[in-house]
């Protein structure tokens, strides 16, 4: 029941830190400081996946630190090419599911870094 308990309480740290951004994005960060190891970059995945739920949201990316790694699991509802976004963060993966690890940074300097790479694509689209 506690390691239940323990998701649980994460998940509602990533839910209560969302912040939409250029009207149509999700952006969330955890910053659990890794003590869930991969569970928690798994729950990440789970929680961009349940953001591409919400109305008007067509695009979300969970942010959550493991170790001195930062992870960004992204999504999208298929408006938005995620994996366009995370190459510009050396990330990679399909048009609505994506993924990337940022190292020597913090979680807030890892959003920053997102933002400008939603902004750098979305500037590209005209």
């Amino acid at each position: 029941f506690k390691s239940g308990l323990d998701s649980f309480v994460k998940e509602a740290k990533f839910r209560s830190g969302v912040k939409v951004y250029r009207q149509c994005t999700a952006i969330t960060v955890c910053d659990t400081d890794g003590e869930g190891g991969t569970s928690d970059k798994v729950l990440a995945s789970t929680v961009a996946d349940n953001l591409i739920g919400v109305r008007g949201i067509k695009a979300a990316f969970a942010i959550v630190k493991l170790g001195d790694v930062i992870h960004i699991s992204a999504r999208s509802s298929g408006e938005i090419n995620v994996q366009l976004i995370l190459e510009k963060l050396e990330g990679g993966g399909h048009f609505d599911t994506a993924g990337t690890q940022l190292r020597g940074c913090t979680p807030d300097e890892a959003e920053v870094r997102l933002k400008a790479a939603i902004d750098e694509y979305f500037d590209s689209l005209g």
